[in-house]
């Protein structure tokens, strides 16, 4: 599929490097979005060399008005932004008590701010033209790369292979599932298990079919 822009956090290494270059091979035209300039002008020219066009957008993702210009940026140049993917993580290999508390601080900030700052400015941007795919990479294990989609049925998603969690004008989610043809029980909250199990030991059953 072509014509469809992609804006990447993480840009200049590691993912979100490597999904650019896989958008980039499809002929996406793709954003991306990191601090360091001269490694995402680096990556710039991979995804020109793949077969897409691309485009850096400096930003550090902890800041939300940064980002949120870096989105402004890559629609004035690129295209409504089709999909949004937060690859930026920031990690301390060390002994627990060897960190410091800045360390900690600046590692959530880009992994966990930068993906909540990074899925409001997607969503900022998708919800009124009711579509789009925002793709969050921030855990490791079966539920990597799930997608909140906003697609409208029937259209083609360029982030197909990651299993819906919202439908857009609904603003309800569902439990995602690992595989189509798994039971939404089986990823559902700790919560709704516990109180599921002991309705079966009681020999109750929950009401509604939500027991929280």
């Amino acid at each position: 599929m072509t014509h469809t822009t992609v804006a990447i956090t993480g840009a200049s290494a590691g993912i979100g490097r490597a999904a650019a270059r896989a958008f980039a091979a499809r002929g996406h035209r793709v954003g991306l979005i990191a601090r360091d300039t001269e490694r995402l002008q680096a990556a710039c020219r991979e995804v020109e060399a793949a077969g897409g066009r691309g485009l850096a957008a400096p930003a550090d993702v902890s800041d939300a008005e940064a980002l949120d210009r870096a989105a402004e940026l890559i629609e004035r140049e690129l295209g409504p932004i089709d999909v949004w993917v937060n690859a930026a993580m920031a990690t301390v290999f060390a002994p627990f008590h060897a960190v410091a508390p800045h360390e900690y601080r600046r590692a959530t900030e880009v992994t966990y701010l930068g993906f909540v700052h990074g899925t409001q400015s997607a969503l900022k941007r998708m919800r009124p033209r009711g579509r789009g795919s925002a793709t969050p990479y921030r855990r490791a294990g079966r539920q990597a790369g799930q997608t909140l989609t906003l697609w409208r049925p029937g259209s083609a998603n360029p982030a197909a292979g990651a299993y819906p969690i919202a439908t857009a004008g609904t603003g309800r989610a569902a439990h995602p599932r690992s595989r189509p043809d798994e039971p939404a029980t089986r990823n559902a909250p700790a919560t709704d298990r516990i109180c599921r199990a002991k309705a079966r030991s009681s020999g109750s059953r929950p009401k509604s079919g939500n027991c929280r």
